[in-house]
């Protein structure tokens, strides 16, 4: 019967062999596509291969060399990335939206979250508006009743925010609040992901509660057209950093055949480009809640106006998560495939 160290001796062997090849300036861009994906293979079942070492603590030496390999790989896959780690073109053009779609299900997840405590409130509140009481902050809900029962165009409802420190104030007020916003939903991860969904699920209700009360006085679509110029994208932001809180929090909870601190390393870097790809989102949506939702007259004044803008807004942001690796790569042929992606398991 063969020994641990011959059955698996070929499988190190050949790790070595790729990591004395990433040895030069180019790092892993030495290697090919195929090689690449070899190489996260590899790494996963050497790390398997360490913990089985540890827990059934073989030869001293053999865990010290096993200890010494993965030391070397992870030096290499996780090390500087040369010229790709200034091209913010490339990250925000290639990785944001390639990290997204490998992402997806993390953004599925707290999505059917944001959609089952919205309609939670949204029906609880349109049959009574005493339910605004629970779900809104103090005051909230009489502020929402009394512009509604002005009978004002939607851009009314921001018109004392608004005025008391000018709309360029209330977008840089807006701003820093989102940012600060995709800060909680991201750390929240380090709960296991808890902290996240029920951040989420608290911001949920509070939606569905305003939406409720334009059912219960029979004015959906005005309540509607206040949020959507805006909403729609940071609405989606919002979702992008508690899709990064569950990403960080998901390799606490399951490392697979990593070691848990590479696995949190891994979850960390996925979770960092998501927490990136809010903030321009967040800028944007700042800029039109403070300088273009509050407007109340011309074509603002209409709800078809306000929510061309927000479904026009939501397509090209979406089309850029879901397509823009594609298109933006045509851009930076020199760069490489990303080697993260390579070193990890789908959930």
């Amino acid at each position: 019967m063969l020994s641990f160290v011959q059955r698996h001796k070929a499988t190190w062997e050949r790790l070595e062999a790729l990591l004395e090849r990433c040895r030069s300036v180019a790092g892993v861009s030495a290697l090919n596509g195929a090689e690449l994906r070899e190489l996260g293979s590899l790494y996963r079942q050497t790390a398997s291969h360490l913990a089985v070492a540890r827990t059934r603590e073989y030869d001293p030496e053999t865990v010290a060399y096993l200890n010494q390999l993965m030391g070397r790989a992870h030096g290499i896959i996780h090390g500087r990335r040369h010229e790709r780690g200034v091209r913010l073109g490339y990250f925000f053009g290639v990785e944001v939206p390639a990290t997204f779609k490998r992402c997806w299900r993390y953004f599925a997840v707290c999505s059917a979250v944001l959609l089952v405590g919205g309609l939670i409130a949204g029906w609880a509140t349109g049959q009574n508006p005493g339910w605004a009481e629970v779900f809104m902050p103090p005051g909230f809900r009489a502020h929402v009743e009394d512009f509604l029962e002005a009978e004002q165009a939607p851009g009314k409802y921001f018109e004392g925010v608004a005025e008391s420190g000018g709309g360029p104030s209330f977008a840089g007020y807006l701003m820093m609040h989102n940012i600060n916003v995709a800060l909680v939903c991201f750390v929240s991860g380090v709960t296991f992901g808890i902290g996240t969904l029920y951040w989420l699920a608290s911001n949920a209700l509070m939606l569905g509660a305003f939406l409720g009360l334009g059912i219960y006085q029979g004015k959906l679509m005005t309540v509607g057209a206040v949020v959507v110029p805006h909403g729609v994208i940071e609405i989606s932001a919002i979702l992008l950093a508690a899709a990064a809180g569950l990403r960080f929090g998901y390799g606490l909870v399951n490392p697979g055949d990593l070691l848990r601190r590479d696995a949190l390393l891994i979850g960390a870097h996925e979770a960092v480009r998501l927490v990136a790809a809010t903030l321009p989102v967040f800028v944007l949506a700042a800029l039109i809640e403070g300088l273009i939702s509050p407007l109340a007259s011309g074509s603002l004044a209409t709800n078809l106006v306000r929510y061309a803008i927000g479904i026009i807004t939501g397509v090209g942001l979406y089309l850029y998560l879901l397509r823009g690796d594609r298109l933006f790569g045509r851009y930076f042929p020199t760069i490489g495939e990303d080697p993260d992606r390579l070193f990890e398991e789908s959930p």
